[in-house]
């Protein structure tokens, strides 16, 4: 993207506000996703080494392939914003509660709100596919709203993946779900 392009990007998302705030809240939801997958993955390799980070790798993905579908009807059903918060609102919960049963010793219970919470992730990017066209109001908007989704998801990922190595390296997984 061109840096006159980027710019152009970036001065749809001011004008139009709604469309700015569901982009900034997807590029923090995609750090929390990938600081707390690589909790997740490191907690389980520190546990039971490669094989049961694999397997815990392997159930975190599987109920998300599941539940994404259902995102759609969700959206469809009560208003996409307010499914979009809640879902923001319950993967935070889900974290944190899993962190705190890591930290309590309750690897069983962490796997599964873990599970919990990547499931509820795979909630979003369906959700966000079909409320940007809902808040854009013009095709420009638009496409800036998916250029902005592209880029979130990228440095969402880089900076998600940053974030987690520092807390790992200042208090461990646990902490990084927690936070």
């Amino acid at each position: 993207v061109s840096p006159r392009r980027l710019a152009d990007v970036f001065a749809n998302l001011r004008r139009n506000r709604a469309l700015g705030r569901v982009e900034v809240g997807f590029l923090l939801a995609t750090m929390v996703e990938w600081g707390g997958w690589l909790a997740l993955i490191v907690y389980a390799f520190s546990r039971g080494g490669a094989a049961e980070a694999g397997l815990i790798g392997f159930a975190v993905g599987l109920p998300a392939i599941l539940v994404a579908p259902t995102a759609a009807i969700l959206g469809d059903r009560h208003p996409r914003s307010r499914v979009m918060f809640t879902a923001y609102g319950s993967q935070a919960v889900a974290f944190m509660a899993a962190g705190v049963a890591f930290m309590l010793g309750e690897a069983a219970v962490g796997y599964g709100l873990g599970i919990v919470a990547m499931a509820l992730i795979a909630l979003t990017r369906p959700l966000l596919a079909s409320l940007l066209p809902e808040i854009a109001r013009s095709p420009e908007e638009l496409t800036a709203g998916n250029v902005a989704s592209g880029l979130g998801e990228g440095f969402g990922a880089l900076g998600g993946s940053l974030l987690a190595g520092v807390l790992f390296a200042l208090a461990g997984a646990p902490f990084v779900l927690v936070t």
